[in-house]
Order: structure tokens, then sequence, then C-alpha cells
């Protein structure tokens, strides 16, 4: 019973061996694989309906325990229950049609998580060419989804957005034509989407010939935002004007092309009334001054009829040193210089009048606002003298000319100086109107009146425009004046005169370069 020898082999299993750690590589890099790209994969007997095989990721992914049995029920129960009916049914079919089958459906987990599976199945066919074995895979796509969930509210956002804008959107590749357009683009032009997609920018833009869309090409490679104003032609063939604003970007290897589109209809009415206001309020300003000759015409006609008298009489001291025995060339001669001078003054005061009621857009010019006084002083003289009223002047002789318009400045001292001589009819008082400077360098004018004052609500209302305390007042010259003076740079004001009367001022810049 004893052993006297030993008998055996020596196999070389080096292959085997090899082999086997590639097996457990590979099916580790497989298992890591599964992991990272979230899939599992299972193969399932047709037949039977059971789980064959089950990788582990694919227990993680329905929060199964590996160390028990195939889950082939478990898997099932974890399905919503209207995707369990119908992932049943699609099932069914591939194994009749003995075709492979995708689809995806909702799991929810034993923590209450929902998540979105791909599964995807192929069929394997006995020798008869029946389907006994299925293999696929399951991907968990919830990420997926949850991303292409905010991806499409995202847009959904952005569209909304952008068809909620108050400018019509309208993209467009370099040849012009239309790829995408907002709802504002729509309303505006009275398209659809549908009709709008596809169609060349000529379909309602007149301008946007061959020659416009290559220059703007051309500027816009230069990377130039280009801004322009055209009219757009509705569907129903009525037309608007329009601000564009075009952008040009890239997508992918494609140039393409945005445009801003904005309804200036309004802007345009708004600018159009603006200049009828304009011209309105200058219409206005020359009714008032207009309105005021007719308190000066009796001034006027003594300031004119002074120099005609002095030049007739002229003209007969002239006949009789003419009409002399011996004529005296020399008296002659003098006497008709004299009558020059008179007629050239009797034109003066015809030309100065003139200016304060002709239409004449505003002219800036050099102005010496002490010489404005003196002439709106002399020129009212006769106006105050028929009230009782004499008119003082109190100037600062160092006032150096400043540029202004000067018919204007004349209104606005004959509105105030006209009110002081109203407010002191027969009272045998003075108007004193006086030049200098506040203590911030600018001119300041002064017209200052004895008469009856003003109430403490009135000091402001009365520049309001059609607000007069005067029965016979328009309302306007205050307004106006006011008006002038601001367009000026400077400010019109009233306050009370002590012991009684009214004192309107108002200010103008001093030159830059005054003292």
């Amino acid at each position: 019973g004893r052993i006297r020898k030993w008998y055996g082999t020596l196999t070389d299993i080096e292959d085997r061996k090899r082999a086997e750690e590639k097996l457990r590589r590979s099916e580790t890099y497989l298992a890591e694989a599964q992991k990272l790209t979230r899939t599992g994969s299972w193969a399932w007997d047709a037949r039977t309906e059971k789980m064959l095989y089950c990788s582990d990721e694919l227990f993680r992914m329905f929060a199964l325990d590996p160390e028990e049995d195939l889950p082939s029920e478990k898997i099932w129960d974890r399905l919503v229950p209207e995707d369990r009916n119908r992932v049943r049914q699609v099932c069914s079919e591939a194994v009749r049609a003995r075709s492979a089958f995708a689809e995806e459906y909702r799991a929810v987990l034993p923590d209450g998580k929902m998540k979105h599976i791909h599964v995807t199945g192929h069929p394997i066919l006995d020798e008869a060419g029946k389907v006994f074995e299925y293999v696929g895979t399951n991907v968990d796509v919830t990420e997926r989804k949850r991303m292409e969930e905010e991806l499409r509210g995202s847009e959904a956002r952005f569209r909304t957005f952008v068809d909620h804008a108050t400018d019509a959107f309208i993209l467009h590749g370099e040849d012009g034509t239309i790829l995408d357009v907002n709802r504002h683009a729509c309303e505006s032009l009275g398209y659809s989407r549908d009709e709008l997609v596809g169609v060349a920018l000529t379909a309602f833009d007149p301008r946007a010939d061959t020659a416009h869309m290559q220059l703007i090409g051309e500027r816009l490679a230069s990377g130039e935002v280009v801004t322009f104003e055209t009219r757009y032609r509705r569907k129903d063939g009525t037309q608007f004007p329009a601000e564009v604003r075009v952008r040009e970007f890239r997508q992918d290897s494609r140039r393409l092309a945005i445009s801003f589109v904005r309804d200036i209809t309004e802007r345009e009415r708004t600018q159009q009334e603006r200049e009828r206001l304009r011209q309105l309020e200058a219409d206005l300003a020359r009714m008032n001054r207009v309105s005021i000759m007719g308190e000066l015409a009796a001034s006027l006609a003594h300031e004119i009829k002074q120099p005609m008298a002095a030049a007739v009489l002229n003209a007969r001291t002239c006949a009789r040193w003419l009409r002399r025995d011996v004529p005296d060339l020399s008296e002659a001669v003098d006497a008709a210089s004299k009558m020059v001078d008179d007629v050239t003054r009797a034109a003066a005061i015809i030309d100065r009048v003139r200016s304060l009621y002709r239409r004449d857009a505003p002219q800036s010019e050099s102005v010496d606002l002490n010489e404005v006084v003196r002439e709106m002083a002399s020129l009212l003289g006769e106006a105050g003298a028929r009230s009782s009223v004499s008119i003082r002047t109190e100037l600062d002789p160092g006032l150096p000319p400043i540029t202004a318009d000067r018919v204007q400045l004349q209104q606005v001292l004959m509105n105030l100086m006209l009110n002081g001589v109203e407010a002191m009819r027969d009272r045998g008082d003075e108007l004193t109107v006086t030049s200098g400077r506040t203590e911030d360098g600018e001119f300041l004018i002064s017209v200052r009146d004895c008469g009856v004052g003003l109430s403490p609500h009135e000091n402001e209302r009365i520049f309001e425009t059609f607000f007069t305390t005067k029965p016979q007042g328009t309302g306007m010259g205050l307004s106006i004046s006011r008006r002038i003076i601001e367009a000026h740079g400077g400010r019109l004001w009233a306050s009370a005169n002590v012991p009684s009367g009214a004192i309107f001022q108002f200010t103008v810049p001093a030159p830059q370069d005054g003292s």
C-alpha cells in the first residue's frame, strides 16, 4: 500500500490565465463604462418572460440588490403604470414581429425619485427562426431629459420675450431671404410667419434691391451695426416709416443678419406736431406783437409826425432861400441836408417798428441791452405820457454787447413796459427800467412800476398761457416773454414792489469773454 512512484503531467496554462485576465479586465472596463454612461445591459427569455442576465449597473439603475435573484417582476413594478402597459405591448409586438424595439419610459424608485430610461432590445433567433431571447440595454436619460426640458423652457421663455418685444425681429441670410420672424413683425407687416419665412426682404422693403443689400453686406462685414430709415409696405399695400438696425452674426460657417425694425410713425407724427406747435407759437408771438401795435399807434404817429413836420419846415426854408433874387445856395443846401436827416429819422422809426411785427426767423446778432432799453423807452414814451406815466432808465454803462435776437428782446421789454404803464394809468407815477448784473455775473433787466401790484398767487400764474388780470388781455404776452428769455438761457420772474406795484425782472447770460 506504499507509493513507489509518481506519474504526472505538466500543462502550460499561461494562455488560459492570460485570457482569463483579459476577460476580467474586459468585464471591469465594461462595468466601468456602463457606470460612466449609466447604461445597464440585460438578457431576457422571450418564452418565459424571465430575466436571464442583468448587469450591475441595471441593478443600481432600479435601486435593486444584486445579491437577490434576477428582478424580472421588480423592474416591471418600478415602471409608471401607464408606461408599463405601453412597454409590455411594445415588447409583445416585437416578439411577434421578431424585430428589435426601442422605447422610453419612466420609473419611480423607492425614495420617490423618478428616472427616465431608454430601452433597446435585439432579438436572438433559434434554428427554427423563432425568437427565444432578447439582449438589450437600458440607458438612464434622466439628466438628458432634464436638460432638454430646461432647454425647451429656455427657448419658450426666449421666444416669449422675442414675441413680446416692441420691435420687429427679422432673421435673414446674406441674400436677404427671411429665415425667422417674431410676432411683432407679423403684426406690423400683416403677414403670418409661414408667409414671411422663405421670402426676400424686397417683398415689403422697396429699398432692399441688389445694390442696397450689397452695400449693407459690405458695412456689416466691416463690423458695423447698420442703421437706416425706410418705408415698409404691409400686405394690404399701406406703408409705414421704419427705423432699421441690422447686426451680423455667424452660425457655424453661415453669415446671418438680424434686423430690428421699429415703427416710427408715432415719432414722425410727434415731430410734425412739435414743428406745428413751434410754428403756432411763433405765429402767436407775432400776433402778440401785432396786437401791441394798436396800443402804440398814437406814439408812432407822434414820433413820425415830428421828423416829417421838421422835414416840411426845412423843405419850405430851402425853397425860400432858392426863391430869393439872389439865391443863397449855402443856406438852401443846409436846409436840404436837414430835410434829408429828418426823413431818414422817420424812415428809421418805421423800420424799427416794422421789425417788431414782421414774421422773420430768430436772428442772433450782437445786441447792446442798454440800447434796446433806450429804444423801447423812446418808442413807448408817448404811450406813457398819454397815461400820465413817465419812463425813467437807470442803465449800467459797463455792460458789453451780448449775442441775442434783438427783435425778441424788444418784444419782451415792450410787453413788460406796457404792462407797467397800464398798471399805473392816470396815477402820475414813474416807470423805472434798470440794467445791471446779478451776483452770478448775469445781465439783469428790471421793470419797476408803482401800480396795483400782484397778489401772491398771481406771481407765477401770470406766466401761464391765456391767464390774464386785464379785462381786454389775451394772456399771451408774459407767457411768450418767458419762453423767449428761457430760449436765450435766462429766466423771467415777477415780485412785489414796495410800497406798491410790481417788479418784472429777467436775466440773460453774460458773454463768455465779458468782464
